[in-house]
């Protein structure tokens, strides 16, 4: 095999997971910097909704910027909730550990 191609070839994937690192750390820190009941109702949602994500459950297609709309509203709902018993630290390390 060519040397040449097989190391451009490893250049043009090592840039791509480069990329994908990036994104990765963007969306951590944006998960990082939301309020305790936004990051809890992440949560709770990725641990409970059954709905197919494709037309059966809005969650991708909402965001937390600007007004919530139903669906993850409904999830801060019950984050509240949850917060109004139990610290942060304790409800999401009971989540994680479903």
């Amino acid at each position: 095999m060519n040397n040449s191609k097989e190391i451009e070839k490893l250049k043009r994937e090592v840039e791509e997971r480069k990329l994908k690192i990036e994104s990765l750390l963007t969306n951590q820190n944006k998960f990082e910097s939301l309020p305790e009941n936004y990051k809890l109702a992440e949560k709770i949602h990725s641990k409970t909704c059954s709905w197919n994500h494709t037309d059966g459950c809005s969650w991708e297609y909402e965001n937390w910027d600007g007004k919530l709309r139903q669906c993850r509203s409904h999830y801060v709902v019950i984050a509240d909730r949850v917060l109004k018993k139990v610290p942060y630290e304790m409800a999401a390390m009971t989540l994680d550990n479903i």
